[in-house]
């Protein structure tokens, strides 16, 4: 799914089709929106002009577009420029690995150790009839993000 699709669905979803998106990420003029729109499903944003700064135009949004500016924090791996360093452990993620008992969030640890265009990823998926995690070589991550390390203990 790409980034436009998703805003068209998220409008579509809460019942306005807008014939154009002016602004980025989703927001539109909120004039554009009937009177009777129920405003409960939108965040709002002021913006400024450019060419006359003393002039603020209300943009609005789904409120489910939160977060499509750097799509959650999640990198698309759509080519050899954004995979991670070969080793670096970080949060995958792939619609392939959800599982409503095991991975309802269809996120594992993994990392790459390929060269691309070969995509090569380490990562475990657990087999609740074996009681065990095995590597799994059949599906690779859609998306990746870096793991955030925190600071240790002090005591």
């Amino acid at each position: 799914m790409t980034k436009e699709t998703r805003i068209q669905m998220e409008w579509i979803e809460i019942g306005f089709e807008p014939l154009g998106y002016d602004y980025e990420n989703g927001f539109i003029p909120f004039d554009e929106l009937p009177d009777d729109f129920n405003c409960d499903l939108l965040e709002f944003q002021q913006h400024k002009e450019n060419f006359n700064l003393n002039q603020t135009t209300t943009l609005c949004r789904p409120k489910d577009l939160q977060g499509i500016e750097d799509n959650n924090g999640w990198i698309k791996i759509e080519s050899g420029n954004n995979i991670p360093d070969q080793g670096t452990i970080v949060i995958g993620y792939s619609i392939e690995w959800i599982d409503e008992d095991f991975n309802p969030s269809g996120q594992r640890q993994c990392h790459y150790v390929g060269i691309w265009p070969v995509l090569d990823w380490v990562s475990a998926k657990w087999l609740d009839y074996q009681d065990t995690w095995l590597n799994d070589e059949r599906t690779e991550p859609t998306h990746w993000r870096p793991i955030i390390i925190i600071n240790s203990p002090l005591y």
